[in-house]
């Protein structure tokens, strides 16, 4: 592995991500399908790279997970188009994000879901990078507000 990806031991830190995660819709019914926008802010001097991974592997996509049984993935995710600039870490061109990185994920809700709040909890896991180094594999939860009709 290249010298300037972070051990989890190292002294560098992973930079603190503003995540901004909604629903289209905000009260639904049972079964209903709807689609969860998630807007994130990228510390200057950061970049995160796309939802699609390099055809060898050095870098880990970006990504959701959902913690939800309630909430069923309903299609692939979606992402604003990354830019292909040069990665000085990885020593070639990527497609990455930097400043903001806007995904989308459709969702449909479990027919069976009971009725009130239901709140979407999930993380984004995702590898920040700067022009010097990489930060381990990260984590950062984040939740979305949905009330679910009786």
């Amino acid at each position: 592995m290249n010298q300037a990806f972070s051990e989890s031991g190292s002294h560098s830190e992973v930079p603190e991500l503003s995540i901004f995660a909604e629903f289209d819709q905000f009260k639904v019914d049972p079964g209903a399908r709807l689609s969860l926008q998630v807007r994130v802010l990228i510390p200057e001097g950061w970049h995160l790279y796309s939802i699609h991974g390099s055809d060898d592997g050095d870098y880990v996509p970006t990504r959701l997970e959902a913690f939800s049984k309630v909430h069923q993935l309903n299609g692939p995710l979606r992402e604003k188009p990354p830019i292909l600039e040069w990665d000085a870490v990885l020593e070639k061109e990527v497609l990455l994000h930097r400043g903001e990185l806007l995904l989308e994920q459709d969702f449909q809700i479990s027919p069976e879901a009971s009725g009130g709040i239901q709140d979407f909890e999930g993380e984004l896991v995702f590898q920040a990078c700067n022009n010097s180094i990489c930060v381990p594999l990260s984590r950062q939860p984040f939740s979305a507000a949905l009330e679910i009709r009786s």
